[in-house]
This record gives C-alpha cells, sequence and structure tokens, in this order.
C-alpha cells in the first residue's frame, strides 16, 4: 500500500506562549503510507494539508499475522499540569497528527496508539489557559508536533531489502514521473 518505515523513533517539540513546550516522539511500523504516490512529495508536507486523498482497494488481502506487527506509537509529553481527563483529550487530539502524516492510518490491523504524560517538575503555570482551553492547545500542538515527528523520521530512515526508503520511494516515483 506504502512505503513501510522499519520501526523508526523521531521527535519533534513547539514551544508555545507563556513558556509551554509540547514534545511528541513517535515509533513508526504503519500499515499505511508516508507519501503521496502520484506527486512523491510527504502527506505531512504543509502539515498534511492540500494533499488530493488517494482511496484505492489493496492489491491482495494483507498477511494477517504480518499486518498485525503494524503499528505507530507515539508520546506527547508536555510541561503543563493536565488532569488525567484532560491528558486523554491531548492524546485524543494528537492522533489528528497521524491522520495528517500517514495514509490510510487507524485500519482494523493497525495497532497505533498515543499516550499523553504531565512532565510536573517545575510545571508550567499559563496566565490565561486553563481547563479546556488549555487540553485543546496543548492536544493540537502535540498533533503538529506529530507531523514533524513523522517528518523526521521519513528523513532520517534507511532503506533495506525489499523495502525502500521514503526518500528511495521518492525518487523512483519522480524517475516515473519523468
Amino acid at each position: 500500500m506504502g512505503t513501510l518505515i522499519q520501526s523508526t523513533v523521531a521527535a519533534a517539540s513547539l514551544v508555545l506562549p507563556d513558556g509551554i513546550i509540547v514534545a511528541a516522539m513517535v515509533v513508526i511500523n504503519a500499515l499505511g503510507g508516508l507519501i503521496n504516490p502520484l506527486t512523491g512529495e510527504l502527506y505531512a508536507t504543509h502539515g498534511g494539508f492540500d494533499v488530493p486523498l488517494l482511496y484505492r482497494q489493496p492489491d491482495a488481502e494483507p498477511d494477517t499475522v504480518r499486518s498485525l506487527t503494524n503499528t505507530t506509537l507515539g508520546v506527547i509529553a508536555t510541561n503543563v499540569r493536565l488532569s488525567k481527563p484532560q491528558a486523554t483529550k491531548v492524546a485524543e487530539l494528537a492522533h489528528d497528527g497521524l491522520a495528517r502524516a500517514i495514509r490510510p492510518i487507524h485500519a482494523m490491523l493497525d495497532g497505533d496508539s498515543i499516550f499523553a504524560v504531565s512532565i510536573v517538575t517545575d510545571a508550567v503555570v499559563p496566565a490565561n489557559t486553563t481547563g479546556a482551553k488549555l487540553a485543546d492547545m496543548v492536544g493540537h500542538a502535540g498533533a503538529d508536533s506529530i507531523v514533524l515527528a513523522v517528518m523526521d523520521a521519513a528523513r532520517e530512515t534507511q532503506g533495506v531489502d525489499d523495502w525502500p526508503s521514503v526518500t528511495d520511494a521518492q525518487q523512483a516515483i519522480r524517475d516515473g514521473l519523468r
């Protein structure tokens, strides 16, 4: 279906107003692809927007045993104190980053999960942002951090036998478009 990345670990972070830090770390072994097969461009380019969605049937039924090994795991860490419901919402919102960077994502045979943690040592207390507003802000920044981390993984991964890297796949697509 797409280019596989063999268990690549990558990270990215954003610094928000009031000294809030939102960092993402991802481990990618997705069932879906990271590049648009028509353009050779990463889906995550420009935050995953303005990229046509491609819908097609897989070439064959996936090998269930092999497909069950596909997953993308992520952690969002922040330096603000989050309640359990806020952390749950941050993790939920951060999944939007996966959807902007990997297509398809959250398939039946994927095991995609994102966790949120709050590093409370010297926690930042934002001035006018609390409750739902804080969880939304951190969660949306978490989604953007996930997109950046996936792009980092795509750029840094080396291909292995029979599994091209994203860079290799992009070159093959460009060669085919010439």
